[in-house]
């Protein structure tokens, strides 16, 4: 049966996870992608992008003091690097 207690230690490691989260109204940085679509000039002689809604992430630091990134389904996931 050692199945079992590997799985309770991964319920755990995802339990603790969800609560070292960024929270809800504290600051975050969002990065937008643009539409494909023909820029238009503007009146200072550059074109600048459409911002497009569907194509964005957040980012902000986590109660654990690591980075979260926020998919586009709305849920914060933990960046790991090691």
């Amino acid at each position: 049966m050692p199945i079992a207690p590997a799985a309770l230690m991964v319920e755990g490691a995802q339990a603790a996870a969800v609560c070292d989260r960024p929270r809800d109204g504290e600051c975050h940085i969002t990065l937008q992608g643009s539409k494909e679509e023909k820029r238009h000039p503007t009146s200072l002689g550059f074109a600048l992008p459409t911002p497009d809604p569907h194509k964005q992430v957040s980012m902000a630091v986590g109660q654990d003091g690591n980075l979260w990134l926020k998919t586009k389904n709305g849920q914060w996931k933990r960046v790991v690097t090691e």
